[in-house]
């Protein structure tokens, strides 16, 4: 993965993860079916439909919003996309897999005449299939938005055949699928999964230094609300502070404190901008002991008080 940078989005590269925070209260709007104002009682269990469908009919551009309660797989297999994922961007080329953990905002720009398919399902376990295996098949595929490359055109083709057989599966008023839908959606699901896991042990093995700052950015990850010190993690990595300095030094140009100071920015900003939380309580949640004390923060890392990027944030300058 790239490093973050000064700004709102850095790229993100084919077969990384891609991290985010979840609000359910969110100024993007939520749908069941992008555009349309559907009912949630009209959604099944999945919906299933062709990729140009609905893009072209929004001039290939899909604005940002979310979908909550429904997970989305897009399996792009012509043309390319520029993706926003809340608030970080990727450029993908066909073939390929996005994989949407439920309300998460997203965008999509797609070069004109992309096809495939969008598959979306409900953020729960599939009935008929084994719990503790579904659970499994989910968190793999939806723990976080990821980006899953397919190998060649031989393999985009096998999985665009089973989904188009969803396709024709597919109930129009059922509450539930069929058995054979349902069936159908778990072998697409396992198939993704098989190829996920291939992409990870034919990627290219990293050399130690690179191990060791993936593993400092997978705990800035799981624990900077923590507000844990360089120190801290240098322990856990079984570095010494200056060695961590140099590792990130050397991989982005800061140091420890400034990268893990980067991703409580960055989730100041996505509450700022996706939640509609007072000021006191994002401040709060993310381990300011008070607005004002946040404020400083912000406006020394991104020459704006929170307030202030909340309204540049609602005109559409972040997550576009």
């Amino acid at each position: 993965m790239d490093a973050p940078v000064n700004g709102l989005y850095y790229p993100v590269k084919p077969g990384t993860e891609v991290s985010m925070t979840k609000s359910a209260a969110s100024p993007v709007p939520s749908y069941v079916y992008y555009g349309e104002d559907a009912a949630e009682p009209a959604f099944g269990t999945f919906h299933i439909e062709r990729l140009s469908l609905r893009s072209a009919l929004h001039d290939w551009d899909i604005a940002p919003h979310a979908h909550h309660g429904l997970l989305q797989v897009f399996v792009i297999q012509q043309g390319r996309a520029r993706v926003s994922l809340d608030g970080r961007v990727a450029e993908v080329a066909a073939p390929v897999i996005l994989t949407i953990p439920a309300g998460l905002a997203h965008a999509l720009h797609y070069e004109p005449g992309a096809e495939g398919h969008v598959f979306t399902l409900r953020d729960g376990l599939l009935p008929g299939l084994d719990r503790a295996a579904a659970r499994l098949l989910y968190e793999d595929l939806f723990s976080t938005a990821r980006i899953i490359d397919l190998p060649d055109r031989a393999t985009a083709g096998r999985l665009d055949a089973l989904l188009d057989q969803l396709y024709a599966e597919q109930g129009q008023t059922a509450a539930q699928p069929p058995l054979t839908g349902t069936l159908l959606m778990a072998t697409v699901l396992a198939r993704i999964c098989q190829l996920r896991e291939r992409t990870r042990r034919e990627a290219p093995q990293l050399p130690a230094r690179s191990r060791q700052f993936r593993r400092f950015e997978q705990l800035v990850e799981a624990h900077f609300l923590e507000r844990w010190s360089p120190a801290r993690y240098a322990r856990e990595i079984g570095l010494s502070e200056s060695t961590l300095d140099r590792l990130c030094r050397a991989f982005t140009g800061s140091t420890a404190f400034q990268f893990i100071s980067g991703r409580l920015v960055l989730e100041a900003k996505r509450r700022l901008a996706y939640s509609t939380a007072p000021v006191q309580r994002i401040a709060e949640e993310l381990g300011f002991k008070d607005q004002a004390y946040f404020s400083r923060f912000m406006k020394k890392q991104t020459g704006h008080a929170p307030v202030a990027f909340r309204a540049e944030a609602r005109q559409g300058a972040f997550g576009g």
